[in-house]
């Protein structure tokens, strides 16, 4: 069994995992999609937020700064914070693509940017960290589908 008590351990091991994971993340059409008829429609971000900024994830400077969306994942699910955003309770991966799309255009003065915050710190259970990987994973994809830029940082 893994010990992910300390700190400069699992720190290290998520964020090569996290790398590779956005990476090699496939795109595919999020599980919120919704069926019309014969084919199924995905709900978009507003056209009218602006494409992400040329500098990508070296413009962000989070936390300090930072207006855009930001998803805080754990085991226990996703957490959504923007100005729009008065909740802070936690989500099921399968609710970031909705919340995401309807977010006013005031929330993303960035561009197309989501900082994801994966846990830095958790217990050393096994378990809760496969099911943080597992909603990590899901909330890259889930930005991507969108059109959205992942950007990875430690919470």
């Amino acid at each position: 069994m893994a010990n992910h008590i300390g700190l400069t351990g699992p720190v290290l091991v998520w964020a090569v995992s996290m790398f590779l994971a956005v990476q090699t993340a496939m795109i595919s059409v999020p599980d919120s999609g919704r069926q019309t008829g014969a084919r199924l429609v995905t709900p978009a971000l507003n056209a009218r937020i602006l494409e992400r900024e040329p500098s990508g994830c070296s413009s962000v400077r989070f936390p300090r700064g930072w207006r855009n969306p930001v998803l805080e994942v754990s085991a226990a699910g996703i957490t959504v914070k923007a100005a729009s955003v008065k909740s802070a309770d936690s989500i099921n991966a399968e609710s970031v693509n909705d919340v995401l799309v309807a977010m006013p255009l005031t929330d993303w003065p960035h561009g197309r940017i989501v900082v994801i915050a994966g846990p830095s710190l958790g217990p050393g259970d096994n378990e809760w960290w496969k099911a943080a990987d597992r909603n990590l994973a899901r909330a890259i994809e889930v930005v991507k589908a969108l059109g959205a830029l992942p950007c990875l940082a430690a919470s």
